[in-house]
């Protein structure tokens, strides 16, 4: 994180991930990349900026470009972005309401691109798979004692694609799929 000035922030870091089904080779499951943004702090209320990952996902490099938003509408009324552990990460944006002092509702959507490798032995070997969709959802979170955070998702993925690569990255086939419902839960714990 470098701040060039009080109004302006510039953040990147490195990813690695690890996306295999079991059986798939370690070495041909990680994906490397990184992420740059930056944003800029009109006021402690508004904030507003632009952002990019860059990722090496199984023979493609994607860029994934994302807006990065922070209003504090009212007190109890914000729009921006989901949290990192959410149901799409922090490239979804989410319009969330406190309704009490301990709860909080929100609706929210993005699009979500997942790539991993397939199993060694299976009928496809070492071949990707890859999910593509428009995810909404609505989220409840609740605050449970002085620690404990509970977030409850509900939604559905829209305009979903599944697609299946050999090893070397030719397409096989791609399935559109129906409408599909989802569900999250995360229990975290602030010490």
């Amino acid at each position: 994180r470098y701040t060039l000035t009080h109004k302006w922030n510039i953040n990147a870091g490195p990813v690695v991930q690890y996306a295999g089904e079991t059986g798939a080779q370690l070495d041909d499951s990680l994906m490397y990349g990184g992420i740059i943004t930056a944003v800029y702090r009109i006021n402690t209320e508004f904030s507003i900026g632009f952002g990019a990952g860059v990722f090496s996902r199984f023979h493609e490099t994607k860029i994934f470009p994302s807006l990065i938003v922070y209003w504090k509408i009212t007190d109890r009324l914000r729009l921006g972005n989901g949290s990192t552990l959410g149901l799409l990460g922090p490239a979804s944006l989410e319009l969330s309401y406190k309704f009490a002092d301990h709860w909080e509702a929100a609706i929210g959507g993005g699009y979500r691109s997942s790539r991993f490798r397939l199993d060694q032995n299976g009928p496809t070997r070492g071949g990707i798979g890859e999910n593509r969709s428009w995810p909404v959802y609505a989220r409840i979170t609740g605050k449970l004692g002085s620690v404990i955070h509970i977030d409850l998702y509900g939604g559905a993925d829209f305009s979903g694609e599944m697609k299946l690569q050999d090893a070397n990255g030719n397409d096989i086939r791609s399935l559109d799929y129906n409408t599909a419902p989802i569900l999250g839960l995360n229990i975290r714990a602030s010490f």
